[in-house]
């Protein structure tokens, strides 16, 4: 199903989302399929909270890009509405999403804007998965890897 959303345009992509999730409205959909993935034993063990599944996607031209898209659009939208749901979406709903959504709440929290964090549509399939191991959560090695990214390329 979530490969189907690779051929969609955002209208379709919101409209078949609506049926999925019909009390929320998605102002912002970024694709984060084109970003690298990270290496197999890494993904096979971790969601993309990872230290380095999060550096593998913002070290990618392609996070720069979607940022750049990203902004563009939360920009336009902030001067009409209060709130601002940015969608982020990829094959598994496990790393590259994950990685680019919370790269995305720490940059714009260090930019002054709040954030309610990151809501994981797929959560419940991370059963396997590592959520609880230095690397997973927060810590100040990811805070340092943003806030070089923010200083570096924003």
């Amino acid at each position: 199903m979530r490969r189907a959303f690779r051929e969609m345009n955002d209208d379709n992509c919101r409209a078949k989302l609506a049926l999925w999730i019909p009390s929320t409205k998605f102002n912002v959909i970024l694709k984060c399929w084109d970003l690298p993935q990270s290496s197999r034993p890494l993904r096979t063990g971790h969601c993309g909270n990872h230290t380095e599944i999060m550096r593998c996607c913002i070290e990618s031209p392609t996070f720069e890009t979607l940022l750049h898209e990203c902004r563009a659009h939360v920009k336009k939208l902030w001067q009409v509405q209060d709130i601002v749901t940015v969608l982020c979406v990829c094959s598994s709903g496990m790393h590259r999403s994950v990685a680019v959504a919370s790269a995305l709440q720490s940059i714009y929290q260090m930019e002054g804007f709040t954030s309610m964090g990151p809501c994981h549509l797929d959560i419940q399939r991370w059963r396997a998965l590592c959520s609880a191991c230095s690397h997973c959560v927060c810590n100040k090695d990811k805070d340092k890897m943003f806030e070089s990214f923010v200083v570096d390329h924003v």
